[in-house]
């Protein structure tokens, strides 16, 4: 069963998009997994990580909370984050 990651982030700069699609580009994720970073003002992002497992969740955990402290102590906050199963979805 898919497992869902979504934060919302509120950051201290306006977002640089470009920097964060070179991010994105450079990352690793288990086969099948999903990234979406979306702007909710210029300074607050939100992101949904879509991955095809709990376990694949689990085995990358710890990369996030390395990523997630970086951004804090340059003065981003996570201001949500909610975690769970993938109960209903579709592509169209």
């Amino acid at each position: 069963m898919s497992y869902a990651v979504m934060t919302i982030w509120k950051h201290p700069e306006k977002h640089d998009w470009n920097e964060a699609q070179a991010s994105l580009d450079a990352a690793d994720a288990p086969e099948g997994s999903t990234v979406t970073w979306f702007e909710i003002d210029e300074f607050t992002q939100g992101s949904l990580f879509v991955l095809p497992s709990r376990e694949d969740y689990e085995a990358v955990i710890e990369g996030l909370r390395e990523m997630r402290e970086e951004a804090v102590n340059e003065g981003s906050v996570m201001e949500i984050e909610a975690i769970g199963p993938v109960k209903a979805s579709r592509d169209f």
